[in-house]
């Protein structure tokens, strides 16, 4: 990849999770793909019931066999343990 290829798509990264940012910051939600470089506070205001999903998710597969570049990053094991557990 060229370096300027490189430099537009670190450019359109960061204004996508700008406009997440200001979508969340009005109340709103997004995309959940476009979550993978979110912080998870910003996340859980968006999605006030992703605990719940994970705690499901773990429910339903403690083994973690099916997951996504979004579990990977915002879901990992160990968080859906603490869900699981309620803690």
């Amino acid at each position: 990849m060229r370096r300027s290829e490189n430099a537009s798509r670190v450019q359109h990264r960061k204004s996508e999770i700008r406009l997440v940012r200001l979508a969340v910051g009005c109340g709103g939600s997004f995309y959940l793909t476009y979550a993978l470089e979110l912080e998870m506070a910003c996340l859980i205001k968006a999605y006030s019931e992703i605990d719940a999903f994970f705690r499901a998710k773990h429910a339903i597969d403690p083994d973690n066999r099916f997951t996504s570049r979004f579990s990977k990053r915002h879901g990992k094991r160990e968080r859906a343990k603490t869900a699981a557990s309620g803690r």
